[in-house]
C-alpha cells in the first residue's frame, strides 16, 4: 500500500470512525476527527499515525504502571492504526527518491 492509494485513504477514514465511535461518550473534541471522514488525505494519515505512536506510548506506560485492563483493546487498536497510517511511507520515500535519481 502506497500513501497515495485508494485503500490508505480508507485506512486514514476507518480510523477516524473509530475515534469518533470511541469518543462519542465522552467530553472531548471529537468533532475535529470528521475531517478524516469528510476529506481524508495523506497528510492528515501521518499526522494521525504519528499521534497514535504517541497515545499508544502513554497507554503502554500507564499499563506498565498498573493502570487497568480495560486499556489493552485501546493500545491494540492504537498501534494498529498507527503502523497501518505510518509504514507506507518509509517505502514511498525510498521510491520517490529513485524516481528523482531516474530523472537527474
Amino acid at each position: 500500500m502506497r500513501p497515495d492509494s485508494p485503500a490508505y485513504l480508507r485506512v486514514v477514514r476507518t480510523s477516524g470512525w473509530y475515534d469518533l465511535i470511541v469518543t462519542a461518550g465522552f467530553a472531548t473534541p471529537w468533532t475535529y476527527r470528521l475531517v478524516h471522514h469528510l476529506r481524508p488525505l495523506r497528510s492528515h494519515g501521518v499526522l494521525d499515525g504519528a499521534a497514535r505512536v504517541l497515545f499508544s506510548l502513554w497507554l503502554a506506560y500507564a499499563l506498565a504502571h498498573g493502570g487497568p485492563a480495560v486499556l489493552w483493546p485501546f493500545l491494540v487498536v492504537g498501534v494498529s492504526f498507527g503502523v497501518a497510517q505510518l509504514a507506507p511511507w518509509p517505502r514511498a520515500r525510498a521510491t520517490a527518491g529513485r524516481e528523482s535519481v531516474r530523472h537527474s
